[in-house]
């Protein structure tokens, strides 16, 4: 029962954090062709998305994700296991290396 909620939590959050994530450009690029105003409005909205759902989300994923390995008594050795890892790292970097520093020059 607690691996299927853990799987459950997890991709709930997964689906959240990509959906945030998602909005993000449609938003921007709305707000871009109705003003300076608008895209102040939006810019803003953009970051408090970003910072109290999709990373919060983000870092819950790896809670659930590990928590879901330890539950199920796989081996960390598995390269799936070592796969995820390296995506959600990447993701990480990406957002904090690329992402973060454009939206607040924005």
């Amino acid at each position: 029962m607690l691996y299927a909620t853990l799987k459950y939590l997890h991709i709930v959050l997964a689906i959240t954090a990509v959906g945030y994530n998602s909005a993000y450009g449609l938003i921007i690029g709305r707000a871009r062709k109705a003003g300076t105003r608008e895209l102040g409005f939006a810019l803003r909205t953009v970051k408090v998305m970003d910072d109290y759902v999709a990373n919060p989300c983000y870092a819950l994923l790896l809670v659930t994700g590990v928590g879901m390995v330890h539950v199920a008594g796989y081996p960390w050795s598995l390269l799936w296991i070592h796969g995820s890892m390296a995506l959600l790292l990447v993701a990480f970097v990406i957002a904090l290396g690329f992402y973060t520093p454009t939206l607040r020059k924005q």
